[in-house]
C-alpha cells in the first residue's frame, strides 16, 4: 500500500457528526471546543503516517547500502530526500533533523 492510500484510510476512519452550532452542547463542552479534538485527532494520525513511513525508508536507504547496492540506495535515497522535505514543511520534522538526516544518508550513500 502507498503511503498516500494509508492516509486516505486513516481519514475514511474518521466519524464526524452533525454540523453543531459554535454554543454550548448538552454535555458542557463548546462545539469549537469538540471541533478542535477532532482537527488534532487527524493532525496526529496524519503526521505519525508520515514519521512512521520516513522511518521505513530511511531503513530501506540504509539495507540498500549495507548490500552494496548503489543503484537501488540512490534511487531509494532520492524518495527519501523528497519525502523528508515534505515532513519539514508541514513541520512534522523540525528543519534541523531533516537536514542531519539527508546529510548523513548522503555520505553512506557517496561512500559506496
Amino acid at each position: 500500500m502507498t503511503f498516500f492510500a494509508d492516509i486516505l484510510k486513516i481519514l475514511a476512519s474518521f466519524k464526524y457528526g452533525g454540523k453543531l452550532s459554535m454554543g454550548k452542547t448538552k454535555e458542557g463542552r463548546y462545539a469549537s471546543g469538540l471541533k478542535e479534538l477532532r482537527k488534532t485527532k487527524k493532525r496526529t494520525a496524519l503526521n505519525t503516517s508520515k514519521k512512521s513511513y520516513l522511518k521505513t525508508l530511511t531503513k530501506q536507504v540504509e539495507a540498500a547500502i549495507n548490500d552494496k547496492d548503489k543503484d537501488n540506495a540512490v534511487i531509494l535515497l532520492k524518495k527519501a530526500f523528497s519525502m523528508y522535505d515534505k515532513a519539514a514543511k508541514t513541520n512534522t520534522v523540525s528543519k534541523q533533523r531533516v537536514s542531519r538526516k539527508k546529510s548523513q544518508l548522503y555520505k553512506q550513500v557517496a561512500s559506496l
